[in-house]
């Protein structure tokens, strides 16, 4: 997880200087994974949600194989738990960019 963890930061931060929006929606979904394989839901429920919030702002979905390989890591009972539905509540109330830049800027 440390491994996956660092390559989705120093993806997220290209993307980020690049303006690559679509990119960012990619990296804060395998943050969310990395998140919820550590068992820290209300990260996983944070970042997934900025992820999502990015595919509406911009107007895309992410491939169906790759949303599907994203969601099997955020199944119950990390979904139901309210340590995750707590990270979404906090995750629609930031601006994803902002949250973004905080992830690569600590």
């Amino acid at each position: 997880m440390p491994t996956a963890e660092r390559y989705y930061r120093e993806a997220l931060t290209l993307g980020l200087r690049e303006g690559d929006v679509r990119q960012g929606a990619y990296c804060l979904a395998g943050l969310a994974c990395v998140a919820a394989r550590n068992e820290d839901a209300a990260t996983a429920g944070r970042l997934w949600t900025l992820a999502e919030r990015l595919e509406h702002d911009i107007g895309f979905r992410m491939v169906a194989a790759e949303r599907v390989r994203y969601e099997r890591n955020l199944t119950p009972p990390l979904t139901n738990a309210d340590e995750y539905r707590a990270g979404v509540a906090d995750g629609a109330n930031i601006d994803p960019f902002t949250a973004a830049a905080e992830i690569v800027n600590p």
